[in-house]
């Protein structure tokens, strides 16, 4: 019983890993471009497209999977927010 769980989360997160990558990838891509730039709003800018790229992506995830509840759209809300308020923080107040 045990190795069946284990089978079908290894087969799950395999499934998917593919989307966490790229998610990852996309996350360094982005953070990295924000020490770049010097601007403001450029930087406003990148902020907000990765809270929302997240928002988008969880509740995409979960429709995907067919288990998109109110619950799982408030929870990436409220992380979606917590990135935003972090690197507001961190790259905004220079």
């Amino acid at each position: 019983m045990d190795e069946e769980r284990y089978s079908n989360r290894h087969k799950y997160h395999l499934e998917h890993i593919v989307q966490y990558v790229l998610l990852v990838i996309i996350f360094i891509f982005f953070l990295l471009l924000l020490f770049q730039l010097t601007d403001f709003f450029p930087k406003l800018g990148v902020i907000s497209f990765l809270s929302l790229l997240y928002l988008a992506w969880g509740i995409w995830h979960h429709w995907e999977e067919k288990n998109l509840t109110r619950t799982h759209v408030l929870e990436y809300l409220v992380i979606s927010t917590l990135i935003f308020v972090v690197l507001t923080f961190v790259f905004l107040n220079r």
